[in-house]
C-alpha cells in the first residue's frame, strides 16, 4: 500500500505468499506469519493533495499494496507512531502494517519516494509515480501502471482534498471555486472512472473515498464543504451502480483531526501556536480519550472498509469524528 502525507495514492494487494516473514528496519520482527491475513489481494489508491508543503510533508498521490507480509510493526521507544502527516501516509503505512507492495503516486515525485523509502525501510516492497489527478490523462496512466505493475486493482483508496483560498459566497472567485472543485471531486471522479474499468473485469474492488464532516457542519467557506457533500452523493451513486459488479465503494467522513492539513493551515491564517489550535478543535469533540483523532485513527477505518471484515458493506458514509456531529442531532 502506498502511503505519504500529502498526497492522493492507488494501492493494489495481489496474492498473497504464505507464511512469508519479513523483518522491519528500526521495528520489530514478525514473529508470526501463520495467521490468515486481511489482504489477500490489494491495489490501494490514495490520492491527496501538496496544497501546503510544510503541511503533509511528504504528499503521497497514489499507493499499491502487493502481496500480503503479515507483520507487526511497533514503534520504537520514545517515538510515537502519531506524528507521520497526514491522513495519505498514515494510511499507506496502516495497509504496510497488513502486507503491502506499495506504488506512491504524487504530483510531487520526490514527496512519493520519500514515503516509498519510508516504507521499504520497515521492510514493504514500494514504488513511486508521479501524477496530478486534476488531469485526466495521469488519473488514466495511474490505473493503467497499476495493472501493468501489479496485475490487477483491488482497493483504490482516494484520499484527495483542499481548503486554501476558500471563501464565503460574495467573495469567492469562479477561478478559486473551479481550482477547488478540479481537486476535490473532479479529481477523485476522474481517478474511480479509470479504475472501475479494471475491477468490473475483475468482479471485485473496494474503493474507499475521503469526505469530511466539514458536508454536514456550517462553515464560513462554501466549496470545500459544497465538494465533500458532492463526494458523499457520488459515493453513494457509485455504490449502487457498482454493487452488481462485486464493487464495494464507501466514504469516510474525518472530523476535527490532528493532522497537518487541519492544523497548520490554521495556524498561519491567525498567526497563534499550535498548541492553542489543537485544544481548541479536541474541546469541541465530545469524546474524551487520551489522545485528540488524528491520521491513523481514519487509517484504520480505512483497513476495515478495505478488508473482508467489510464485505457487506457498501454506500456506507462511515464518521471518525468523535461524536462531533451528535452535536446537531
Amino acid at each position: 500500500m502506498l502511503t505519504q502525507a500529502s498526497g492522493r495514492c492507488d494501492a493494489i494487494a495481489l496474492q498473497a505468499r504464505p507464511n512469508l516473514v519479513q523483518t522491519h528496519h528500526t521495528y520489530s520482527e514478525v514473529v508470526d506469519a501463520s495467521p490468515p491475513p486481511i489482504f489477500r489481494r490489494l491495489i490501494v489508491d490514495v490520492q491527496a493533495t501538496g496544497a501546503y508543503p510544510d503541511e503533509d510533508v511528504a504528499g503521497a498521490r497514489e499507493l499499491l499494496v502487493k502481496e500480503h507480509l503479515r507483520t507487526q510493526m511497533s514503534a520504537p521507544p520514545g517515538k510515537s507512531r502519531f506524528n507521520v502527516g497526514g491522513n495519505g501516509r498514515a494510511t499507506c503505512l496502516r495497509f504496510a502494517e497488513e502486507g503491502a507492495t506499495v506504488l506512491v503516486v504524487d504530483a510531487n515525485l520526490d514527496a512519493a519516494k520519500e514515503t516509498a523509502a519510508m516504507l521499504e525501510a520497515k521492510g514493504a516492497v514500494a514504488s513511486a509515480l508521479a501524477a496530478d489527478i486534476t488531469r485526466e490523462a495521469d488519473c488514466r496512466t495511474i490505473a493503467d501502471t497499476c495493472v501493468a505493475r501489479y496485475g490487477r486493482i483491488d482497493i483504490l483508496h482516494n484520499n484527495v482534498g483542499r481548503a486554501r483560498g476558500d471563501k464565503g459566497s460574495v467573495e469567492l472567485e469562479a477561478a478559486m471555486w473551479d481550482e477547488l472543485m478540479a481537486m476535490n471531486l473532479r479529481g477523485m471522479f476522474l481517478t474511480i472512472k479509470h479504475v472501475l474499468p479494471v475491477m468490473r473485469r475483475q468482479q471485485s474492488g473496494a474503493i474507499i473515498n475521503i469526505s469530511s464532516t466539514s458536508s454536514f457542519t456550517s462553515g464560513q467557506t462554501l466549496t470545500y464543504k459544497t465538494s465533500k457533500g458532492a463526494v458523499n452523493s457520488m459515493t453513494q451513486h457509485m455504490a449502487f451502480e457498482n454493487a452488481p459488479y462485486g464493487i464495494r465503494i464507501n466514504a469516510i467522513l474525518p472530523g476535527l483531526m490532528n493532522t497537518p492539513m487541519a492544523i497548520e493551515r490554521r495556524v498561519r491564517e491567525r498567526n497563534v501556536p499550535r498548541e492553542q489550535v489543537r485544544a481548541e478543535r479536541a474541546a469541541q469533540v465530545p469524546l474524551r480519550v487520551a489522545e485528540h483523532g488524528n491520521a491513523f485513527d481514519v487509517a484504520n477505518a480505512a483497513v476495515f472498509l478495505a478488508s473482508d471484515e467489510a464485505r457487506y458493506i457498501t454506500g456506507v458514509l462511515l464518521l471518525v469524528d468523535g461524536g462531533l456531529l451528535l452535536k446537531i442531532g
